[in-house]
């Protein structure tokens, strides 16, 4: 149940990160021009290649922050810091800077850029995904990797018919959305990340008055000096 229950945690906080209902509108307007056998072979490369660069991110990530001694209070931290600041660019775009607006005329047949990266698998989250290492195993990562693929990949193939229900307006409210509920998960994270942080103070706080005391406390056991 546990394991079930962090699968959908895992998805849930990179499903808004990836976007990929904003994502429909660029990825459409590149594979307009495309026949469309030839529009589902693209969708079907493209996410492949974004799940293999998110899974790479994933175990090459572990090795790389162990190299450089980063703890996982400070991936906390840091992770929370992160999401908030994505999640704010997505409740409070510049104009003209949403994923809904994003246009690639000159991407005739795209390969791996601009769709694998960065529309799927952009900077954010592949800092995410190695972010979490340090909250969650690696199977669980690793299975809310490819559901999330899964459910991107449906929501591109359904590309067409999502255009005309949303809309423009309406692809901007849901990414809206879901950077409010973005935000929520960053606040949790960067919450946690300080609260773990302060009781590993108070736990220094406590031991070092100990320790220190029983360095400079002599051992009773210990010979007095002069005697025999």
């Amino acid at each position: 149940m546990d394991f079930f229950i962090e699968v959908i945690t895992i998805t849930g906080i990179l499903f808004p990160i990836v976007d990929p209902l904003g994502n429909v509108f660029p990825v459409q307007s590149i594979l307009d021009r495309e026949a469309r056998e030839i529009r589902s072979k693209i969708i079907y490369r493209e996410t492949l290649f974004a799940t293999l660069i998110l899974v790479l991110a994933l175990f090459c990530g572990g090795p790389l922050f162990a190299y450089l001694n980063i703890n996982e209070m400070a991936l906390k931290i840091t992770g929370g810091v992160l999401l908030f600041m994505i999640a704010i660019t997505m409740v409070f775009p510049k104009s003209g800077h949403t994923h809904a607006n994003i246009q690639n005329d000159e991407a005739q047949h795209p390969f791996i850029v601009p769709i694998a990266i960065p529309f799927i698998a952009g900077p954010s989250a592949i800092s995410v995904v190695i972010l979490m290492k340090g909250q969650y195993p690696y199977i669980s990562i690793l299975v809310a990797i490819i559901l999330l693929m899964a459910l991107v990949l449906f929501i591109l193939m359904m590309g067409t018919p999502i255009v005309k229900f949303l809309g423009q307006k309406g692809a901007m409210a849901v990414e809206r959305l879901m950077g409010l509920l973005l935000v929520t998960i960053a606040v949790q994270m960067l919450l946690s990340g300080v609260t773990d942080m302060a009781l590993d103070i108070k736990h220094r706080v406590d031991t070092t008055p100990a320790v220190s005391h029983a360095q400079q406390t002599p051992s009773s056991n210990a010979p007095v000096q002069g005697q025999p």
